[in-house]
């Protein structure tokens, strides 16, 4: 679900003094997670742009396992343990995509970037694009040449 993992592991081959991630989408898309329930959270009850969660990576894998494996992905990339990478995450009623603000910070760039998914049909708390992700890895693993 992101992009931008070229440019963040070559930032990784130097110092990264932070990674930040807030990740916004449509309240239902967190229906069941475990800090919704918790929190006794309403998402029927959101009408505008809500952080619902804000911590670190380690506490939002936790409270939305089935959501946030952005998280997971990013701490990889950079390396970072992940309790020193902040997470927010925002329920929407207006999101029409799964939206990913990824800012990291190195020793000698700063990358920011947004990446906008549009839900996968079968698995809202997710996009089509993971999915497409592993069989462009798996392409790349058999030796088809890519740039990029």
């Amino acid at each position: 679900a992101l992009a931008g993992m070229d440019g963040i592991n070559a930032l990784a081959e130097g110092h990264i003094k932070s990674a930040r991630l807030k990740t916004t989408k449509p309240p239902h898309a967190y229906a069941g997670a475990p800090h919704i329930v918790n929190e006794k959270i309403d998402l029927q009850d959101i009408t505008k742009s809500t952080t619902v969660f804000s911590g670190n990576a380690k506490e939002a894998a936790a409270a939305f396992p089935a959501n946030i494996n952005v998280a997971a992905t990013l701490c990889l990339a950079t390396r970072l343990p992940p309790e020193s990478m902040q997470v927010e995450i925002c329920a929407d009623p207006g999101a029409a995509a799964n939206r990913h603000e990824v800012t990291v910070e190195g020793e000698f760039s700063t990358l920011r970037f947004s990446v906008e998914n549009k839900p996968n049909p079968a698995n809202p708390k997710s996009s089509a694009l993971a999915g497409m992700s592993i069989v462009s890895l798996l392409r790349r693993q058999a030796g088809f040449f890519t740039v990029g």
